[in-house]
């Protein structure tokens, strides 16, 4: 009795060290829960870290001293936040409005121009701006830039792109997992 029990609390345990580890190595914890859905570290990691990477490299190819290239880490981590979590409010309205199918197609349409150019140089030229592949630039920039598109075309009664993201924003439920950074009066705030 006593080794059955040493075998189930000792596989136990190891499932819990291995679904920790397995969540720390592929950044699979959130950093933001929204509404229904969550922002992964993965996605805000390299977003910040893309943003940060474009800065240096415009600055650097202005020929302006690294010091006018650098910008507020904590300033980097609230608007891209911001930025992503706007992005996941537009997602969720959108798969309320129209049929995952119909949300894919166009936004295939919608960036199917640039997929026809993914071509060695345009992926060097996304590497070398902003340090990420064109498969993670797809998917963390155009593919949502995509969604408000067609967001923002959705929108209609009089009502304005902003002031309908402006709503979503009111009305979203979001908990912020990352210290330092907090959700107030409908965005995010040091």
């Amino acid at each position: 009795m006593r080794r059955s029990y040493f075998i189930i609390s000792f596989t136990a345990f190891m499932g819990i060290a291995l679904a920790t580890y397995a969540a720390i190595r592929f950044s699979l914890l959130p950093v933001a829960l929204v509404n229904r859905s969550f922002i992964g570290a993965r996605d805000f990691t390299e977003s910040v870290a893309s943003v940060e990477h474009y800065y240096r490299e415009v600055a650097k190819q202005a020929g302006t001293p690294e010091e006018l290239g650098k910008v507020s880490s904590l300033e980097v981590k609230r608007a891209t936040l911001d930025k992503l979590i706007e992005n996941a409010l537009i997602e969720d309205e959108l798969e309320a409005r129209m049929a995952e199918e119909e949300i894919v197609s166009t936004v295939s349409q919608k960036i199917g121009a640039l997929e026809e150019v993914k071509t060695r140089e345009f992926s060097g030229a996304v590497l070398a701006l902003y340090g990420i592949s064109a498969d993670r630039f797809r998917e963390l920039v155009l593919e949502p830039k995509a969604k408000e598109e067609i967001f923002a075309g959705s929108v209609g009664g009089g009502e304005t792109f902003e002031k309908a993201v402006a709503g979503l924003r009111s009305r979203a439920i979001v908990r912020i997992l990352i210290p330092g950074l907090h959700w107030e009066n409908a965005g995010v705030i040091v």
